[in-house]
């Protein structure tokens, strides 16, 4: 297939802009329609659309790092430097150029995702083996749908309330087909979640029970690892724990910190077996200088814990990250195990299942400690188990895209409520719980081509 010619076709709706500019692309490009199982299957294989660039905006926005004044003074990307400062303006360019990747990136994938659900039923299987192909490659369409839905519903919408009204409260646009001339409007946020949940249910059957052999293509492992997380996000705890549980039974292997060299730039192969689906956030230029882990966050890990040595290193006297399970600088973005052990105590302590819960921390713990024992020492130190569990979420899943949707659900409970303060410059800034600035305003470009409302500041 010429997919060189597809990718550039599809590349062209970039940013889901719409109208003119789609017209002309579509008059000037020598359009391939994929019409094979071949087709579709490399349109899942491209590695840059379908398993790079989730969201990086969450991670700016949050409390793992600080940037010096001299560093925050240089960075050349204004959406940066506002996101950073939490400004009420993020973006300076209200042309096409100023959109980020945070909103093109996933509605690429969606794109992709919706042209192999349109394609999969005009193909005629030849038998038994390539009608289970189909199957797969709907399946993996609907997760790489739901998937970039999610990433958009952490950054653009507002948190999701199990007790909420959120039939009011603005969502997505969802496009769920390739027409680009359909007219778009703002759904709620709970047709938002709706689509997400459908998605994934509707892709369970479909999927096989593992991925492949770098994790790269979707798998019910990692269909129910994202339902866990959306349910976990929702409140839903019960169905939370049963995805995760789910999910584990296809893999729970956890890494022994004990067994990884600390001698390595970065200790952690890409496709290690804790990877249930292999992704990568996009890149920054806040993360490619002179960022600074937090000290407190630095302060929490005992001397006893594998992690301290093996996620950090210190550069020319900064604390920088290197425990990405992408193998390099680039920070993982994808699903893996351990998130599922986490996601399995915190339901299990939170519906009152607290020796469960305790045995599944240490299951994990021991295996970050030096020994069990010391594990388990660090686990009995502290008397309330949520909220340990709370903070090894924080330790373990460092800059995977998962804490700045965790700061915006914890922050619904009075209890686990965080105030964040930069100083940047002599002055101080604060984002308060709940503050409206935990969603990101929609790209201006996007808001005047389609005349959404834009999210309240």
């Amino acid at each position: 297939m010429k997919n060189r010619r597809i990718i550039l076709v599809l590349i062209s709706f970039l940013l889901f802009s719409c109208g003119k500019e789609w017209l002309d692309i579509k008059q000037n490009k020598q359009l391939v329609i994929p019409s094979t199982i071949e087709d579709l299957q490399a349109l899942l294989n491209n590695f840059v659309i379908m398993n790079t660039s989730a969201p990086i905006l969450g991670e700016i926005s949050a409390d793992d790092y600080f940037i010096d004044n001299d560093i925050y003074k240089s960075l050349r990307n204004a959406w940066e430097k506002n996101a950073y400062s939490w400004n009420e303006k993020i973006y300076e360019d209200p042309s096409i150029g100023g959109v980020p990747a945070d909103w093109g990136w996933p509605y690429q994938r969606i794109y992709y995702a919706n042209t192999i659900l349109e394609s999969v039923p005009k193909l005629k299987p030849a038998n038994q083996q390539e009608d289970q192909k189909m199957n797969e490659l709907k399946g993996m369409a609907l997760f790489h749908r739901s998937f970039g839905l999610y990433h958009l519903s952490q950054i653009f919408c507002s948190t999701f309330e199990a007790e909420g009204e959120n039939g009011i409260k603005y969502g997505l646009p969802l496009r769920l087909n390739t027409d680009l001339d359909a007219k778009l409007t703002r759904g709620n946020l709970e047709e938002t979640y709706n689509q997400m949940i459908n998605d994934l249910l509707t892709a369970e059957p479909l999927l096989p029970s593992r991925g492949d052999s770098q994790s790269r293509l979707p798998s019910k492992a990692a269909n129910e690892a994202l339902l866990a997380r959306i349910y976990l996000i929702q409140g839903k705890y019960s169905k939370a724990l049963e995805y995760a549980e789910l999910s584990m039974q296809k893999n729970s292997d956890l890494i022994d910190f004990k067994n990884i060299d600390q001698t390595l730039d970065f200790p952690f192969p890409r496709y290690n077996s804790e990877v249930i689906f292999y992704n990568t956030l996009s890149g920054s230029e806040i993360f490619d200088t002179s960022y600074q882990i937090d000290t407190t966050l630095m302060a929490s890990y005992s001397e006893n814990d594998l992690r301290k040595n093996l996620f950090f290193t210190n550069k020319s006297g900064r604390i920088q990250f290197r425990g990405s399970y992408d193998g390099t600088n680039t920070f993982f973005g994808g699903i893996a195990v351990d998130e599922m052990y986490l996601i399995k105590a915190e339901c299990e302590a939170r519906i009152g299942q607290k020796d469960k819960a305790y045995q599944s921390m240490l299951y994990l713990l021991s295996h970050r400690f030096e020994s069990e024992i010391q594990a388990k020492e660090f686990l009995d130190a502290d008397s309330n188990l949520l909220n340990i569990i709370l903070e090894e979420r924080r330790k373990e899943l460092l800059f995977r895209g998962i804490r700045w949707s965790d700061l915006r659900r914890l922050n619904l409970t009075k209890d686990f409520e965080q105030t964040l303060n930069r100083n940047i410059d002599g002055k101080h800034f604060a984002l308060l719980p709940n503050d409206n600035k935990y969603v990101l305003p929609i790209p201006d470009y996007i808001i005047f081509i389609n005349k959404f409302l834009q999210n309240p500041r």
